[in-house]
């Protein structure tokens, strides 16, 4: 088909016409560039116009940049100056998308020494106008870097790029052109031939000198898909959007015709086929990484740093060389060796391409021998012993082959979450579990993870956290519970792989319980002795507690870095303490009262200066013991001096953790309705989320509330501005505030999560406990108590957990008279929240 250009932009190629319709579209820009240079009078100046980039490679996507150059002798006159800037006017109004860049020759020699990226546009000049460039100051431009500078610093540029990815492809929105293993890599490649061959003329090389004939087929099926991909996704997108965000997967799976039941199910569809051709373009830009090494960089190599590892393999600057490829076929579980040993010698940055090439070969080897017990041994043998035991891992599933030994693991390869929370795929978020792990261990955690560390120096059983990191959603995408699934996946494999009993009752027990503690510490009321007991009943030992505290920070943390934070951090260790204070008692009960006790002795020590301690011992008397158990001895005589000074009166003290954006505050004063209300309402206006509210009582009716906040502004202290607003706040007469509306964030929009309200009745403490799940909303703490102070309801207690987009907020209510809520009073709440709830989500 012959596209116009009025019909190019709404085409809709299928994968074998992309590489045409991008040249079509190449060439009608190249039509309306040429005719618009003769129109404004430029072709009889001495000036050319070049195209750049894609447009200069013939792949100028529907929303993509058309990118020239304009260059000229020495000087332009007015009437050049002013004909460049009609030709440029005319194209802008024609709705062209130019990005130019204009320049004697001179400013070119200058621009391109300094800009990496400038000296690259150069290397891939197409004429389309003007004066041809003579030879000698094309020549004199490109010589400014030698291609061994170029070299090195495009390989600095690429590792940059990479790390600015977490070094993972795996992003659940990832970037196509830019990711690792995206188009920018493959194009990387292009560039560094390009300016090899103009220095080499007579040795020049292309891509298929340096890959077999089918690895240059592979690499090109990539490249092509992912150009399919990417043209779809401007579509998609109308405008030049390189990021596969959430709502244009599910437009582009339903678009491309991908298969499934459900919205879900035909993105996960297309998203494993855009990971696997991505991992694949990983393992064939590993061999053309060492073949251009080898092939350009041969000077520099001519040390060869050669170590030998062991008589099957050694190391070749830095690579490691399989030389006896025999032995490995008489005994494979030799291969897992080579793994442990690529990833435990620091200086190893990879395999050589004879050896890359025969792993390749080694997947159905690997399937047909994991039933041996050589073999098994050997990967438990990795897998133990293994000083960085993510490396060999993530080497190991780069080249395919930790999927070929556990099945369900090649299963998970690619899958997406939907759950706003996770940002990896299921496969990366393991992997990265184990690093963290791993992590613990060195001394770096010594500073940020203290107590991982201190556990972790102690452990003497490496294997079975290393396992448990490894499997603990091993059980995902099975119908049911994926916890209960991945206990029985993981309990065959430990049998198969014969762990004694202990070990497998260890690591079973945690990858069914993986969740149980930050479930526990998110979402209940953790100062609490009934919640303490209920989780120490649950974990029983010290083994499983320590374990079980690495695998929950691990997991939190490879969930998504940007959701840790030291209160989640304190949250987990306060549970982990209480924990052990009931392992340390006879009858394993929490010993609250004595831990409230020993609080207000060590406080009283710290109020030393106090006029009479007689007042304040009979002001705590009227305090609930719940106050002791959540605040050190320092923050508790802190909170007695203020309200003694304040002679009882109003008292707001406001702690900030200002590197965190984290504030907690303090409400002491007499009670009265709508102070929870207004307090969260206010911090709602000031732009505050809050992550928790325990709302306590004293028995001379004296409030002691406190807030966990957190700021979505930079990090400035804003205490005092929040101290004054909390004041004139609560000394003014006190109304039900109106309830604020929030737009709904990009990815919150494209995820249905039906709001789900639970109650449950706990008799012993006189109240209940509601449990709201919905996608995250600014205000919803504002507006939930708005809603329970116009039905005359009491929080005692809130904790707002937000993973991602989503939260989970269990609220502790009592009606008026600190009673449990009536059935009644419940129907009428739910259909309430769930009014509120279905407004905000529309």
């Amino acid at each position: 088909m012959i596209y116009s250009k009025e019909n190019i932009l709404t085409a809709n190629p299928k994968r074998s016409q992309i590489a045409t319709i991008l040249q079509q579209h190449t060439l009608i820009t190249d039509s309306i560039i040429k005719s618009s240079w003769i129109n404004a009078g430029l072709d009889t100046e001495k000036i050319c116009v070049y195209a750049t980039g894609g447009y200069a490679r013939n792949e100028l996507f529907i929303h993509s940049d058309i990118d020239l150059m304009i260059l000229y002798p020495t000087q332009l006159s007015t009437i050049s100056k002013k004909k460049i800037s009609q030709f440029i006017t005319v194209l802008w109004d024609m709705q062209l998308k130019v990005s130019h860049y204009i320049a004697s020759y001179e400013q070119v020699k200058i621009d391109v020494a300094n800009d990496l990226n400038r000296y690259t546009n150069f290397l891939e000049l197409r004429w389309i106008s003007g004066t041809h460039l003579k030879k000698h100051i094309i020549d004199d431009i490109l010589n400014i870097r030698s291609y061994e500078h170029f070299y090195h610093e495009k390989s600095n540029e690429i590792a940059l790029r990479h790390n600015s990815y977490g070094e993972t492809s795996y992003l659940l929105e990832p970037n196509i052109k830019e990711s690792p293993g995206g188009l920018r890599d493959i194009q990387a490649f292009a560039w560094l031939i390009t300016r090899y061959n103009y220095e080499n003329p007579r040795h020049a090389l292309n891509i298929k000198m340096l890959l077999t004939d089918v690895e240059s087929i592979v690499l090109q099926a990539h490249y092509t898909y992912l150009c399919y991909v990417r043209w779809h996704l401007h579509l998609t997108a109308k405008h030049n959007e390189e990021r596969l965000l959430f709502e244009h997967q599910k437009v582009m799976a339903k678009n491309l015709n991908y298969e499934g039941n459900n919205h879900n199910a035909k993105v996960e569809s297309f998203m494993h086929e855009y990971y696997f051709n991505i991992k694949q373009n990983n393992c064939l830009l590993d061999i053309l990484t060492y073949q251009i090494q080898k092939s350009t960089l041969c000077h520099e190599l001519k040390e060869i740093k050669f170590t030998e590892i062991s008589s099957y393999c050694v190391l070749i600057n830095g690579y490691l060389d399989i030389i006896d490829v025999e032995i490995l076929h008489q005994r494979h579980e030799l291969l897992f060796v080579i793994f442990q040993q690529a990833a435990d010698i620091a200086s190893c940055k990879g395999f050589t391409v004879n050896s890359i090439r025969y792993i390749n070969t080694f997947q159905n080897e690997i399937s047909a021998s994991r039933n041996h017990t050589h073999f098994k041994l050997a990967f438990l043998d990795l897998i133990k012993n293994t000083h960085n035991l993510e490396k060999a891992l993530r080497f190991l599933h780069r080249y395919n082959l930790l999927g070929a030994y556990i099945s369900d693991f090649h299963r998970l390869t690619g899958r997406m979450q939907f759950d706003l929370f996770h940002v990896y795929t299921v496969d990366k978020h393991l992997l990265m579990t184990v690093k963290i792990i791993d992590e613990f261990n060195h001394e770096s955690s010594m500073h940020t993870h203290p107590l991982c560390y201190k556990i972790s120096k102690k452990m003497t059983d490496k294997l079975s956290i290393r396992l448990a990191g490894l499997f603990h959603d091993i059980g995902k995408g099975l119908r049911g519970d994926h916890s209960i699934k991945g206990a029985k996946i993981v309990t065959d494999f430990c049998h198969q792989h014969q762990l004694n009993n202990e070990q497998v009752q260890l690591i079973a027990w945690l990858v069914e319980n993986h969740l149980l503690m930050s479930l526990t510490a998110q979402k209940q009321d953790i100062y609490t002795s009934e919640v303490i007991e209920d989780f120490a009943r649950k974990v029983q030992n010290m083994t499983r507690l320590n374990h079980l505290y690495l695998l929950t920070v691990a997991d939190v943390i490879a969930t998504n870095p940007k959701l840790w934070n030291d209160w989640k951090a304190s949250l987990l260790r306060h549970l982990y303490f209480a924990c052990l204070k009931c392992f340390s008692e006879q009858n394993q009960n929490y010993p609250s009262n004595q831990i409230a006790q020993s609080a207000k002795q060590k406080a009283l020590y710290l109020l030393h200066n106090a006029d009479d301690k007689d007042a304040v011992e009979t002001m705590w008397q009227d305090w609930p013991e719940q106050y002791f158990l959540r605040y050190e001895p320092i923050v508790i005589a802190q909170h007695t001096r203020e309200i003694l000074q304040n002679h009882s009166e109003l008292t707001i003290s406001v702690r900030a953790f200002v590197e965190n954006k984290r504030y907690e505050i303090f409400i002491y004063m007499k009670d009265k309705p709508l102070i929870v209300c207004n307090t969260t309402h206010l911090l709602d206006k000031l732009g505050f989320s809050i992550a928790e509210a325990q709302i306590l009582t004293t028995k001379n009716q004296f409030t002691l509330d406190t807030y966990v906040i957190f700021s979505t502004q930079s990090q400035i202290d804003m205490t005092s501005n929040i101290k004054y607003a909390l004041k004139t706040v609560l000394n003014s007469t006190l109304a039900i505030p109106k309830s604020q509306k929030h737009l709904q964030s990009r990815r919150q929009k494209q995820f249905i999560i039906k709001p789900e309200i639970i109650f449950e009745n706990e008799m012993s403490k006189s109240r209940t406990r509601m449990l709201i799940i919905a996608k995250d909303q600014v205000g919803l703490l504002a507006n939930i108590a708005n809603i329970l102070a116009q039905q005359n309801l009491q929080i005692q207690h809130a904790k707002i957990t937000t993973m991602g987009e989503r939260v989970e907020d269990v609220f502790y209510i009592t009606e008026s008279k600190n009673y449990p809520l009536q059935e009644k009073t419940q129907i009428k709440l739910r259909n309430q929240i769930l009014d509120y709830l279905g407004e905000n989500n529309a």
